[in-house]
């Protein structure tokens, strides 16, 4: 069984609100996945959650800000959290 839930918004700038977060936090995933990958190729080194979240408050995107400090830091965190869950599920 999944839980789902469903969100109605009927204000316009709130979609697109939603929408900008939701894509700033595809964003941060990649890059930092991106970061991840060249660390392993380059260093043959893994990188854990802490050093992650130490370098991605620094690294910018191609637009020159920085994809962790468009977001909420919380919610940064989590999407930093879900990457390394994901890889060490992968490695595994």
């Amino acid at each position: 069984m999944q839980l789902v839930y469903k969100f109605i918004l009927k204000d316009e700038t709130a979609k697109e609100k939603l929408l900008q977060q939701c894509t700033i936090a595809k964003n941060l995933y990649n890059q930092a996945l991106y970061v991840l990958k060249k660390e392993l190729e380059e260093n043959n080194k893994w990188l854990s959650y802490y050093d992650l979240d130490k370098i991605m408050k620094s690294t910018t995107n191609l637009n020159g800000e920085i994809n962790y400090k468009l977001l909420k830091s919380c919610n940064s965190q989590q999407v930093l959290m879900s990457l390394s869950k994901n890889i060490s599920s992968y490695i595994k």
